[in-house]
């Protein structure tokens, strides 16, 4: 979550500041403080300052606002979890906003006090309200349920494709009757090799199917990288676990052994998981803010 905005003129003049944590920082010191780092930076090492890692943990973003005729610098110090580049985003759109609804003031005034642009924090809440979403171990639950609930809809589509694979024909590949001799036909050895592999292919994109776009929602909905792997993991361990208990049902039904199946192609259910896991929790840190209370 944000810790602190500020929004100052190309001089160093603080003109808007925002906080939502407890801050005893003069704002125009802080502000001006941070620009004599950014034209250091500047002087010293020929590039502009873009972040900082405080000692605290928190991260520092800065931002040269360019596109109108008066420059303007955001700052942002916020939570040391937040992804820089969501923070980044934010604060050009804050920016942004800020010096279209004040134009014709900056342009025309020079700002005097900061009370001036104070109503602009509600702009800000406004433009916060869908960047915050907290990371608990209820969201965790929360998705490996609707991952289960998503998977269970796939297996029920996907029953019309069964009815029809469990009419497939083998002899559509040229084999009719296998004699495994040491003189086996070469014919019916490729077409034994074909069947293998269609099989296999059919396996692993069933596994793909039921398994991808599940996982990466419920990693999503856990919040980050590490709850996304966590919650792939015991998502793929509930699967089994319902394997275990449907297994006579599953055999009887569809004559296959559902717990050498799910033993056999767990390698790649494992490895799909933290995939999804990954990819899922870092789109949810790229998008959504911690909030505060979550310490």
């Amino acid at each position: 979550m944000l810790h602190s905005i500020y929004i100052t003129l190309d001089s160093g003049a603080c003109i808007f500041a925002k906080h939502y944590i407890a801050s005893k920082i003069d704002n125009q010191l802080i502000s001006g403080f941070i620009n004599a780092l950014g034209a250091f930076s500047v002087e010293a090492l020929g590039s502009e300052m873009q972040s900082l890692r405080l000692q605290t943990g928190e991260q520092l973003s800065v931002l040269k606002y360019t596109d109108g005729k008066i420059p303007l610098i955001g700052i942002i110090i916020a939570d040391a979890r937040d992804n820089p580049t969501l923070i980044r985003n934010l604060l050009s759109q804050i920016l942004t906003d800020f010096y279209a609804i004040f134009q014709h003031k900056l342009e025309t005034e020079t700002p005097c006090s900061m009370s001036e642009f104070d109503e602009f924090g509600y702009t800000i809440d406004n433009l916060l309200e869908g960047k915050i979403s907290s990371r608990t171990n209820l969201k965790m639950f929360i998705g490996i349920v609707i991952g289960l609930i998503f998977i269970a809809f796939i297996l029920l589509a996907l029953i019309p494709a069964y009815i029809e694979l469990s009419n497939f024909n083998v002899s559509q590949f040229g084999l009719q009757d296998i004699i495994f001799s040491d003189n086996l036909d070469p014919t019916e050895f490729h077409a034994l090799q074909s069947i293998v592999l269609v099989i296999i292919a059919l396996f692993m994109g069933f596994n793909c199917i039921c398994f991808f776009l599940p996982t990466f929602l419920a990693a999503y909905i856990a919040g980050n990288r590490k709850r996304g792997i966590w919650t792939a993991i015991f998502l793929g361990l509930s699967i089994g676990l319902l394997v275990l208990i449907a297994s006579p049902f599953i055999e009887s039904f569809t004559n296959v052994n559902a717990i050498l199946w799910y033993l056999a192609f767990s390698p790649l259910l494992i490895f799909i998981a933290i995939v999804c896991g990954i990819y899922g929790g870092r789109l949810k840190e790229r998008k959504k803010l911690y909030p505060l209370e979550e310490y």
